[in-house]
């Protein structure tokens, strides 16, 4: 299997759908062959809407990991269809044919396998095998940063989950997990249409499939967070040359901003030099960045992340290149928390004052 394009160096972050077929070990053979026959079956038909690009199935003998290398919805949307998948085999079939499913959100290296094959390790693997392992059977649970990362980019997402508390595996960590109710089926849509749509009315210049094309390269990249960004920065921009400088101004490097930028220039042709600067936002001020202090920083991005999730690295990135100290940078990346004695919890841990 080829990476399709997927850096084999560096560290993605990924939603990973991880299932089992429930007793299938201790099925006869025969039994083994056929359950499995189906269970492939069902999760193509499950993947059928993913960009093959922006998936990789691994075989893990009872089941399968599925790894979402764009936005998590896709994820969401295919566990739910495998799931219904096998609960309308059961109405047709013996009973006894389930699966478990687990969804987490994390970060994820590919790897070669000893075959040359690819493969993943990482977090979010690992994870979302945990999570998997406390679902009855067909029920689809979710980790706490995949639930937290979904239900912020629409209520109707949000209304889907309800939280079942803290589970322990067996190594005695605790995982937070939340029940992905599957009755929302029918009113799931992808973030990026959502964006687009949203960007459109409020007066956007570019077209929906034109925006469309940039969450599809931009997302597995900076993930989640990409379609939010599309949808504001496309309502400010006057043409595409504007637009490609204010998206490669929220990415955090120069390697994400040049491997935007390829991207770019290969959908829609040349990015004129000029353009290729990061330009500062509207209201930032143009004094120079906050004094470098690397355990601050990483300090603030863990203590964020426990509130709003994976998008926590991004936010203080992009906050820092603006900020003049680190208390305007907290004061700055703090108003993302909504709660205001969240807030002020997130204060105290992170300066120690507690």
């Amino acid at each position: 299997m080829e990476t399709k394009g997927h850096d084999l160096e560096r560290t993605w972050l990924c939603s990973v759908l991880f299932t089992d077929i429930v007793n299938y070990t201790a099925q006869p053979v025969q039994q083994q062959i056929e359950w499995k026959m189906r269970f492939n079956h069902f999760l193509t038909t499950a993947l059928a809407d993913v960009d093959p690009d922006e998936r990789y199935v691994l075989d893990t003998g009872d089941g399968a990991a599925v790894c979402f290398m764009g936005a998590p919805e896709p994820a969401m949307q295919a566990a739910l269809s495998l799931r219904e998948a096998f609960i309308q085999d059961q109405r047709s079939h013996v009973e006894g044919f389930c699966i478990r499913i687990g969804l987490n959100l994390g970060p994820l290296r590919l790897m070669k396998d000893v075959n040359g094959r690819v493969n993943a390790v990482g977090e979010a693997i690992n994870v979302a095998q945990r999570v998997m392992s406390f679902a009855r059977l067909n029920e689809i649970l979710v980790s706490r940063s995949f639930y937290e990362t979904v239900s912020c980019l629409s209520e109707t997402n949000a209304r889907m989950f309800s939280p079942l508390g803290t589970r322990k595996d067996k190594h005695e960590r605790e995982h937070v997990v939340y029940h992905l109710n599957p009755d929302g089926l029918n009113d799931v849509r992808s973030a990026t249409e959502r964006a687009v749509n949203s960007a459109t009315l409020v007066g956007s210049l570019f077209e929906e499939e034109t925006l469309k094309k940039i969450g599809r390269f931009l997302s597995p990249i900076i993930g989640p967070i990409a379609n939010r960004l599309i949808c504001d920065e496309s309502t400010r921009a006057q043409d595409l040359p504007e637009l490609a400088q204010r998206l490669s101004a929220h990415l955090p490097d120069d390697r994400s901003r040049e491997s935007f930028l390829q991207k770019w220039k290969a959908e829609f042709g040349h990015v004129p030099a000029s353009e290729n600067r990061p330009v500062v936002k509207e209201g930032a001020r143009k004094r120079g960045t906050a004094p470098e202090d690397t355990a601050f920083t990483e300090r603030a991005t863990k203590e964020l992340a426990r509130y709003i999730g994976p998008m926590a690295k991004i936010i203080v990135a992009n906050a820092a290149k603006t900020c003049g100290s680190t208390a305007e940078l907290l004061e700055t990346i703090s108003q993302e928390i909504p709660n205001a004695k969240d807030r002020d919890a997130f204060r105290k841990a992170v300066t120690g004052n507690r």
